[in-house]
């Protein structure tokens, strides 16, 4: 009877634990709210219940069930309440926008991504934006707008052009970036303006209710990923679909025919997707290379239904009409993956793969010390050769380990125009420190 109740309790103790996991979940989803209440019911209270209850009480704290329940919970929207609620987060989106350019920092963004976009189309050059991501426009109107703002914005009229942005829709998404940027850069604007804030504050809500009310489509997204990896739990999938219905909310166009739950999968599904990839290996490998690796999968079975035997490497690249060099490439993702150095080995596996390796730390203070000048030399010639941004954009990347968007943010460009910096920056110190002359082993430097 004594080792039942100990039984018990490590179970109930295990019950307790899970749904202590299941409460990190983010709460900006607003779809779990309950689960830190539910997490600490009164233990006592559950040890006075009959050992004959311990199938019901397993069921009750199964994680998949709770969160179930708690997302169908929300009744689903008619499609008019959905139009009704869509029609309402772009009446605030716009009037939000309407204040923010107002605000001289925001204008002036506003105004140069829009120019910069008319200019670059019109010189025939790469860019990575176009105009008709930015305003809701198509067409002769699309043509229309360029004409009247390339025509106010050569004259120097400001008024004008602001005039021009308050009667012109923009995309949602647009709308949700301006509106980052009024929370950053001006959030005086709402502390000043009562309605200003308080539309922020029901844009919010609206856009919480689209999430709640269609996180449902999350689990019938989730049932058609197989093989996913052991270490993601259901819950960690309904995260990443969150997420993904979360984008659908802020990209979403009511004034368009297409169905929002359309558009809802696609990104939910994406970001399941890009999550199981991330997390599936050791060594991340990008998503294009998952997608080359599932045509390789096909193009191999095919030919080997086909011929009877293992096709060789020429044969599976004129089925994917690719190169032989690139088919492998590809093998070569496929390798047998790195094992983490945290990985537990050991009896009881109390020990790190990390802990097995003797490190040999050759005498190396001569050298190093040499090393040191050397490096300090080829340091100035670097900062001598670079610009400013760059050895920002540098700095920021090696010392700070900050993300291209990071980055994007703080001199207002984009991750990819970062990205190209970062490449630029470090091709040209690399050429800067051959020239001259100066053999630098930076793997020695502290």
């Amino acid at each position: 009877m004594e080792e039942d109740i100990h039984e018990i309790y490590g179970k109930l103790y295990s019950a307790s634990d899970e749904l202590h996991q299941m409460a990190t979940l983010p709460s900006s989803l607003a779809v779990i709210s309950n689960l830190d209440q539910a997490a600490n019911l009164s233990l006592d209270s559950r040890l006075g219940k009959e050992a004959g209850n311990e199938s019901k009480q397993r069921r009750k704290y199964d994680e998949k069930d709770y969160i179930l329940n708690k997302i169908f919970s929300k009744e689903r929207f008619s499609p008019e309440e959905q139009r009704s609620i869509a029609k309402k987060i772009f009446d605030r989106r716009k009037k939000i926008f309407t204040e923010a350019i107002k605000h001289k920092p925001i204008y002036s963004k506003v105004i140069g991504e829009i120019y910069e976009s008319v200019q670059k189309e019109q010189q025939g050059t790469p860019m990575l934006h176009e105009l008709s991501d930015i305003v809701y426009l198509e067409g002769k109107e699309l043509e229309s707008f360029k004409g009247e703002f390339m025509k106010k914005k050569a004259g120097y009229r400001n008024a004008s052009l602001a005039r021009l942005l308050e009667k012109t829709d923009f995309r949602a998404g647009y709308y949700e970036k301006v509106i980052g940027w009024s929370q950053q850069d001006a959030p005086a604007i709402y502390r000043k303006n009562p309605e200003l804030s308080r539309a922020l504050s029901e844009l919010e809500s609206f856009k919480k209710e689209m999430v709640e009310r269609n996180i449902r489509l999350v689990p019938f997204i989730i049932k058609n990923f197989f093989g996913t990896p052991t270490h993601l739990t259901f819950g960690d999938l309904v995260d990443e679909g969150a997420i993904g219905l979360m984008k659908a909310v802020d990209k979403f166009e009511y004034k368009m025919e297409l169905q929002f739950a359309t558009m809802a999968v696609w990104w939910i599904r994406q970001e399941i997707s890009r999550a199981i990839i991330s997390l599936d290996t050791t060594i991340r490998i990008p998503v294009h290379k998952h997608e080359n690796l599932a045509h390789l999968d096909k193009a191999y079975e095919r030919l080997f239904m086909k011929l009877r035997r293992n096709p060789t490497d020429r044969e599976v690249a004129q089925e994917m009409k690719l190169s032989v060099e690139d088919v492998e490439k590809l093998r070569e993702v496929i390798q047998p993956q790195a094992v983490s150095l945290s990985y537990p080995v050991g009896l009881g596996q109390e020990s790190e793969l990390i802990d097995m390796i003797k490190e040999a730390v050759p005498d190396r203070t001569e050298s190093t010390a040499l090393n040191r000048v050397m490096h300090d030399q080829a340091m100035d010639i670097i900062k001598k050769r670079l610009s400013e941004r760059e050895l920002y954009v540098l700095e920021q990347r090696i010392l700070n380990d900050m993300t291209l968007d990071e980055i994007g943010q703080k001199i207002n460009v984009t991750r990819e125009r970062v990205r190209q910096i970062e490449a630029m920056a470090k091709m040209k110190a690399k050429r800067a420190v051959e020239k001259s002359g100066l053999k630098v082993n930076w793997g020695y430097v502290d």
